[in-house]
């Protein structure tokens, strides 16, 4: 009885939060295109209940971008926003909050390590970050620490 119970609850959980595929768009050098011999790649468009997705496929490839739409008409970017390299790694991460950049913005190498992080508040760059840089002065700042406590420690025994 207890697992007809999760299961239903389950299945209505899945199916209150599916995702529906609500177009379908191939693109080719002349723009849209009903032939997929002719397409250079393909948008898919899903609905989250009144929320879009756009993903955007290369046709030989991984996906490269996806986009998050608050209206129907998708033209007000909010939610995540990622896009990917050719081999398919995250190239850049961001979020959008009612079409405007908000909070951290990541830049990956091809290996996935976080190269530069750019910080928007309202659409406004505030801070661009290089995490070598600031790793480099961490590490900086934590050798003279360990010198200033070994000096001391050589003054205290004198």
């Amino acid at each position: 009885m207890k697992f007809l119970i999760v299961f239903f609850y389950t299945l209505f959980i899945l199916h209150a939060s599916a995702q529906k595929i609500v177009n379908l768009v191939f693109v080719g050098d002349k723009g849209v295109t009903e032939n997929i011999k002719e397409a250079k790649f393909f948008i898919v468009v899903k609905d989250f209940g009144g929320k879009l997705q756009r993903l955007d496929y290369k046709m030989s490839g991984p996906l490269s971008k996806e986009n998050n739409y608050l209206d129907s008409n998708m033209q007000i970017l909010d939610g995540p926003y990622y896009e990917y390299a050719l081999d398919g790694s995250l190239a850049t991460a961001g979020k959008y909050i009612n079409d405007l950049k908000e909070y951290d913005w990541m830049s990956y190498n091809h290996t996935g390590k976080v190269i530069l992080i750019k910080t928007y508040l309202n659409n406004v760059l505030i801070k661009t970050t290089d995490p070598d840089t600031v790793a480099k002065k961490e590490i900086l700042t934590d050798n003279k620490m360990i010198e200033k406590e070994a000096d001391f420690g050589k003054n205290n025994k004198a």
